[in-house]
């Protein structure tokens, strides 16, 4: 049998958790602003984002995809990578981090 699907989620730590009830999802997301951000990094005028979005944006293909990395700026404006865990989430920073610097 197919695990439920969950759109949101919140954290225990640094690991994802379904949240069934719209809000608790929300109370989460409002009081733990802070600790959705996974990192930043600023390189010159580029800034690097990657924060934990609380919300599923697979569009229902494979493994929930509920952390964003993006590049705001510079030659790769908007560039952004989904991951679906913190782990891979720090990866997909570092390998943005490096884009950024080699350009």
């Amino acid at each position: 049998m197919k695990p439920k699907y969950s759109l949101f989620y919140t954290m225990v730590g640094h690991t994802p958790v379904p949240a069934d009830d719209i809000m608790v999802w929300a109370e989460w997301m409002e009081a733990h602003q802070m600790d959705r951000i996974v990192k930043k990094t600023q390189i010159g005028q580029v800034e690097v984002s990657t924060i934990f979005l609380g919300v599923d944006s697979s569009m229902w293909e494979g493994v929930p995809l509920l952390f964003e990395t993006m590049i705001f700026g510079g030659k790769h404006n908007l560039y952004n990578l989904k991951a679906s865990s913190w782990d891979n989430a720090l990866a997909d920073h570092e390998d943005a981090v490096k884009l950024v610097k080699d350009e």
